[in-house]
């Protein structure tokens, strides 16, 4: 409760943090609140019911009416704030510590200046994301962070969530240098929205089912950017004859090229069959997988001969006493035999204009120049089984070969892959086990992950769980709302007030990228269509 002060009042409408005074270990200190909601009291509204007759109903609220704007100590107006946890003083020091405040304790209204000492981070990767409403002032995070720890982008359809993400990975992109990007895209949303970027430094990949030319002509265009180009006297098709510049492959999820994984496959595969193998035959190809699984087994063979000629024979001769036991029609012997010609002679490689997913996790983490590679996949359940494969390739790379570069995996519909519900959904299992290790493990190999949807409720809690910094926007469901306030232990009350958010404001929290953990920022974003419509420009020119 504080005096109802209509300019005060006004203000706090807006997203504002206040400080309550608070005497703690003889020292004074300010108890820092985020305003959640207000309501204006007069002392004479309780006298207003049904029970008093309306001439009177009318005098007493033409009084109540009048009084709202001068002060004369009937008027009040409940605040209802939440703690953020932290302590603050005149000098600017700062103490986490969870207080409560005394009644009758003074509060004042937190100054922009003090705004942004609590929540812009300085240093070589501190960027600035947009404008802290409310105050006006420049919301400045390390955007580094965003890599090296993981984030989500909450927000129903129509508020912005892929230019948020396109804005975020261009900032991320231009400060991290030696990070690169993997974006899995199932609405083609991106291409336009990252164009320059893949112009600059890209690569878009699709599945061989997709042609080529019908991508291009299919990509999603955001009716505002159509509007603004039309606008600035912009042909649209500026933006088709710079995708048919872009490079653009197909990606195949089977390799042919024959490697060390390959034998270890084929074996594993006769010893499904042990019941048809001899007790010595079972041990002796078990002992070899063992062998096999300790070396690098992305080699191919001819570079396993050249480089490892003594384990090479030693793998053609175990082959070799383990089938010759056995029966001559044998299906294990066949097999065997099949195996061991491959090993001694295996198919020429022949350059192709695809990739596969081997080759794509090796590009990604040692021997691409580019720095940002777009999966365009429509099928929901073909996109699951790639982003598995890939992040399992990439991970199997991290562990046996180095770690190369740092990459970061933005996932868009992330609903499709990491839903809590499998059943029904081909190859769910597969894409929420991978994205699972992604968010479990990734910090310990360089490897990052943004994950972007609407339908929160259904994502895999574990991974949620993981998530050190998010953007939320509106979310109409409450069980939407419930679960983000669940799932990173905030107030329900703060996450509310994006109930009311426009196209472009969040709700920003993180543990890491700003200066105290979890103060929470609204803030209007940077508009991605700025970036893009200026870059086209710059192109008729």
């Amino acid at each position: 409760m504080a005096p109802f002060q209509i300019e005060v009042f006004d203000r706090l409408h807006d997203p504002i943090l206040i400080g309550v005074e608070r005497r703690y270990n003889g020292e004074d200190w300010f108890i820092i609140f985020d305003v959640a909601d207000i309501m204006p009291l007069h002392m004479e509204m309780g006298s207003v019911g049904v029970s008093l007759p309306y001439k009177l109903q009318e005098y007493v609220l033409e009084n109540i009416e009048e009084s709202w704007f001068h002060e004369d100590g009937n008027n009040w107006m409940a605040v209802r704030a939440v703690n953020t946890g932290y302590l603050i003083n005149r000098d600017r020091v700062v103490m986490r510590k969870l207080l409560t405040p005394l009644a009758g304790s003074r509060a004042h209204l937190l100054s922009a200046s003090t705004y942004q000492y609590l929540v812009n981070k300085e240093g070589s990767y501190t960027v600035e994301v947009g404008r802290v409403k409310g105050y006006g002032v420049p919301a400045r995070i390390d955007i580094s962070t965003l890599h090296r720890y993981h984030t989500g982008i909450f927000g129903y359809t129509g508020t912005g969530k892929s230019n948020l993400t396109s804005n975020l990975l261009r900032k991320i992109m231009d400060t991290v240098d030696d990070l690169v990007a993997v974006v899995l895209d199932i609405t083609g949303e991106y291409p336009i929205n990252i164009i320059d970027m893949l112009e600059r430094y890209g690569v878009i990949y699709l599945d061989p089912s997709t042609p080529i030319d019908s991508f291009r002509e299919t990509v999603v265009y955001p009716e505002t950017l159509q509007q603004r180009m039309a606008g600035e006297g912009l042909d649209p098709r500026i933006v088709r004859d710079i995708l048919m510049k872009i490079p653009t492959k197909k990606l195949y999820l089977e390799d042919d090229e024959v490697t060390i994984e390959s034998v270890i496959g084929e074996i594993n595969s006769v010893l499904r069959d042990a019941d048809k193998l001899t007790l010595d035959g079972r041990v002796k190809l078990m002992e070899l997988v063992r062998s096999l699984y300790e070396m690098d087994r992305r080699m191919d063979l001819k570079t396993f001969k050249e480089k490892y000629g003594d384990m090479y024979q030693h793998v053609l001769d175990t082959l070799r006493e383990v089938a010759n036991p056995l029966n001559q029609r044998s299906t294990v012997r066949i097999k065997l035999e099949s195996l061991i010609a491959l090993i001694e002679e295996p198919p020429e490689q022949v350059e192709r204009d695809y990739e596969t997913i081997r080759k794509f996790a090796r590009r990604i983490l040692y021997h691409g120049e580019e720095r940002l590679y777009l999966l365009y996949i429509p099928e929901d359940f073909l996109a699951r089984e790639y982003i598995a494969r890939l992040i399992d390739e990439i991970f199997l790379l991290k562990k046996t070969a180095g770690l190369g570069r740092k990459v970061l995996f933005v996932v868009d519909e992330a609903h499709e892959f990491i839903s809590r519900e499998t059943r029904g959904a081909r190859n769910m299992d597969r894409s929420n086990l991978a994205l699972e290790k992604l968010f479990r493990q990734g910090r310990k190999y360089g490897v990052g992950g943004w994950i972007v949807t609407q339908r929160v409720a259904h994502l895999n809690t574990s991974i949620m769980q993981q998530l050190h910094t998010y953007f939320v926007s509106t979310l109409p469901r409450t069980y939407d709302r419930s679960v983000v306030a669940d799932a990173f232990s905030i107030s329900k009350s703060i996450i509310d007030k994006v109930q009311a958010y426009d196209m472009g404001e969040w709700l920003f929290m993180s543990h890491v990228a700003t200066k105290y953990k979890n103060i929470p920022v609204e803030v209007r974003t940077d508009n991605n269509e700025d970036y893009v419509l200026d870059w086209l420009l710059s192109k008729k020119a």
